[in-house]
Protein backbone atom coordinates (compact mmCIF):
# COMPACT_ATOMS: atom_id res chain seq x y z
CA UNK A 1 0.00 0.00 0.00
CA UNK A 2 0.83 3.65 -0.02
CA UNK A 3 2.74 5.05 2.94
CA UNK A 4 0.84 7.92 4.58
CA UNK A 5 2.74 11.16 4.97
CA UNK A 6 2.06 14.21 7.15
CA UNK A 7 3.62 17.66 7.28
CA UNK A 8 3.47 19.12 10.79
CA UNK A 9 4.93 22.63 11.39
CA UNK A 10 5.37 24.19 14.81
CA UNK A 11 6.95 27.33 16.26
CA UNK A 12 10.67 26.91 16.91
CA UNK A 13 12.10 27.39 20.37
CA UNK A 14 8.96 26.34 22.26
CA UNK A 15 9.98 23.35 24.35
CA UNK A 16 6.40 22.15 24.88
CA UNK A 17 5.89 21.96 21.10
CA UNK A 18 9.18 20.13 20.67
CA UNK A 19 8.13 17.54 23.26
CA UNK A 20 4.64 17.12 21.79
CA UNK A 21 6.03 16.87 18.24
CA UNK A 22 8.49 14.21 19.35
CA UNK A 23 5.72 12.11 20.94
CA UNK A 24 3.33 12.50 18.00
CA UNK A 25 6.08 11.70 15.48
CA UNK A 26 7.14 8.58 17.42
CA UNK A 27 3.57 7.31 17.78
CA UNK A 28 2.61 7.90 14.14
CA UNK A 29 5.91 6.54 12.82
CA UNK A 30 5.22 3.35 14.77
CA UNK A 31 1.91 3.12 12.87
CA UNK A 32 3.71 3.45 9.53
CA UNK A 33 3.31 7.18 8.82
CA UNK A 34 6.11 9.28 7.36
CA UNK A 35 6.19 12.50 9.42
CA UNK A 36 7.87 15.62 8.09
CA UNK A 37 7.90 18.19 10.87
CA UNK A 38 9.41 21.65 10.79
CA UNK A 39 10.41 24.07 13.56
CA UNK A 40 9.67 27.45 11.97
CA UNK A 41 10.07 31.09 12.97
CA UNK A 42 6.81 32.64 14.15
CA UNK A 43 6.55 34.63 10.90
CA UNK A 44 7.10 31.61 8.64
CA UNK A 45 4.83 29.46 10.81
CA UNK A 46 2.02 32.03 10.45
CA UNK A 47 2.52 32.12 6.66
CA UNK A 48 2.38 28.31 6.39
CA UNK A 49 -0.69 28.03 8.64
CA UNK A 50 -2.49 30.88 6.87
CA UNK A 51 -1.86 29.22 3.50
CA UNK A 52 -3.25 25.91 4.75
CA UNK A 53 -0.07 24.14 3.60
CA UNK A 54 0.09 21.53 6.38
CA UNK A 55 -1.43 18.19 7.41
CA UNK A 56 -1.46 18.78 11.16
CA UNK A 57 -0.29 21.75 13.16
CA UNK A 58 0.85 22.47 16.70
CA UNK A 59 -0.52 25.77 17.90
CA UNK A 60 -0.33 27.82 21.06
CA UNK A 61 -1.01 26.05 24.32
CA UNK A 62 -2.03 27.14 27.78
CA UNK A 63 0.98 25.28 29.15
CA UNK A 64 1.57 21.90 30.71
CA UNK A 65 -0.73 20.39 31.69
CA UNK A 66 -3.28 22.04 29.44
CA UNK A 67 -7.02 21.51 29.20
CA UNK A 68 -7.25 19.21 26.14
CA UNK A 69 -10.91 20.09 25.44
CA UNK A 70 -10.27 23.83 25.25
CA UNK A 71 -7.06 23.25 23.33
CA UNK A 72 -8.83 21.11 20.70
CA UNK A 73 -11.77 23.53 20.52
CA UNK A 74 -9.36 26.37 19.70
CA UNK A 75 -8.55 24.62 16.39
CA UNK A 76 -11.94 25.76 15.10
CA UNK A 77 -11.10 29.44 15.66
CA UNK A 78 -9.54 31.30 12.73
CA UNK A 79 -6.27 33.20 13.11
CA UNK A 80 -5.25 31.76 16.45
Amino acid sequence: GTRLSLFMPYTQGVSVFEEIEDDIRADLTALGFHIRSAALSKETYNEVVSSGNFSAVLTESWGNPYDPHSFAASWRTANE
